[in-house]
Formats: C-alpha cells, sequence, structure tokens
C-alpha cells in the first residue's frame, strides 16, 4: 500500500471515528440533533427561484389582497362618480309603473329643480311606490313611511285618485298631511315625460307635504327644500 492510499484509509478512519462519537452524543443528550437534509431551508437563489418561493407561500394572500384592493377602488369611484340628489319625489300610485318610468319623470322635473346642493347640477329622484293595491304592499309602504319619517328633501308627492286615499290615515290632530293645493299634470307633463299608460292619463296629481308643526320643519335644512319643492309645484301649474 502505498504512503498516499494508507494516510487516506487513516483519513477515512478518522472521520468515520468522528462521526460515531458524534452519533453517541447526540443519543446520550450531550448534543441537538441536527435537522434532517428534507428539513433544511432551501434559500432561493435566482430570481425565478424567489418568485416561485413567493408564489408558493403568499400566492393566495396576494390573490385576496388584490381583489379587495379592486373591490375598494371600484367602491370609491362610484361614490365619487353617484349624482347628489337635490330632492326626492315619492311617486305613489295604485298602478304600477316600471323605474323607466320614474327616470323620465325625474329628469321632466328636474328641469325646474334648483341646485339645492350646489354641486352645478339640478338634480331630482324620484322613488318609485307604485304598486297593486289588492296586492301584499308592505314592503313599498315601509318604504315611503321611512321617508316620511326622516327625509326632509322628500316633499313633493305623485298620487292617483285611489292613492290619494291613503293619507287620509297620516292625520294628526284633524292636520292634513298635504297643503290645501294639488296639480292635475297635464297633457304635456305625459308627453314630455314619455308617461304612454292610458290608465294613468289624467289621474296624476302632484303635491307638497304640509310640515308646518312636524319634526321635519325643525330640521335645519327643511326650508331650501320647501322653497325648491314649491318651485316645481308651482311651475306644474
Amino acid at each position: 500500500m502505498s504512503k498516499k492510499q494508507e494516510s487516506e484509509t487513516i483519513r477515512q478512519q478518522k472521520l468515520a471515528r468522528e462521526e460515531f462519537i458524534k452519533l453517541k452524543k447526540m443519543q446520550s443528550g450531550e448534543m441537538e440533533t441536527e435537522p434532517k437534509p428534507s428539513d433544511v431551508a432551501i434559500v432561493p437563489k435566482t430570481f425565478k427561484e424567489k418568485v416561485i418561493n413567493y408564489w408558493y407561500h403568499f400566492g393566495k394572500l396576494t390573490i385576496v389582497s388584490v381583489l379587495i384592493f379592486i373591490f375598494m377602488s371600484v367602491a370609491v369611484v362610484q361614490c365619487i362618480n353617484k349624482p347628489k340628489i337635490d330632492l326626492y319625489v315619492i311617486y305613489f300610485t295604485y298602478t304600477p309603473v316600471t323605474d323607466d318610468v320614474t327616470e323620465n319623470i325625474g329628469k321632466y322635473l328636474s328641469k325646474y329643480c334648483k341646485d339645492v346642493n350646489n354641486d352645478g347640477e339640478s338634480n331630482v329622484t324620484v322613488v318609485n311606490c307604485s304598486c297593486n293595491k289588492n296586492s301584499n304592499n308592505s314592503t313599498v309602504l315601509t318604504k315611503m313611511q321611512a321617508m316620511i319619517a326622516a327625509d326632509s328633501n322628500a316633499l313633493l308627492f305623485i298620487t292617483d285618485d285611489e292613492s290619494i286615499k291613503y293619507f287620509d290615515n297620516l292625520k294628526s290632530n284633524n292636520k292634513e298631511f298635504f297643503e290645501k293645493n294639488s296639480i292635475k299634470l297635464s297633457e304635456s307633463f305625459y308627453k314630455d315625460a314619455d308617461i304612454d299608460i292610458d290608465n294613468l292619463k289624467n289621474t296624476l296629481s302632484l303635491r307638497i307635504r304640509d310640515i308646518g308643526d312636524t319634526l321635519i320643519e325643525k330640521e335645519s335644512d327643511s326650508k331650501k327644500y320647501y322653497e325648491a319643492s314649491k318651485e316645481i309645484f308651482n311651475a306644474m301649474k
């Protein structure tokens, strides 16, 4: 055996003894057990490895975060672009109509409305509370009653010959719900508002709520809403 081979053999034996001693020490608790090769963290080095590693650990979180960001961005944009309402008009008839009809009425009345909120535009929204008298109308009536109770900018009402009777139940201390004067809407209204429903023609009336001695009257903005509503009312005569 050459000296070189002998030296390599001695080195291998020495390493074997050291490994044996280390194993014994780990078994006796004198040394901590070394992690398995599979448990040793593989540190990504290349850009591709780093991307794969990130996506493996944070992929789901990233997707959820992006979706939340998109949702919030869309919501903010919609809020910014949403038109501000100057006045609401409650449309309550016992002849059901589509929202297209009330939307057309809102556009028509907006021409006669002042810019109450000073945003540079006049915007009237007509709230569709039309319903079938012989059906269950609890949802519609609840919506209308909520607006009556809380919305100081909803003082104008469009009713028909039957639905007006509903407001007799809203008298308080013999005080009528509406002011005395009412306006029978003209043929030009039906034409300009694009209402082509035979059983509605010549039946619709415009009324303005009497807010005297009510909680609505005490609200800070009620006066300007009443004046704007009165302007539209007078323009319809």
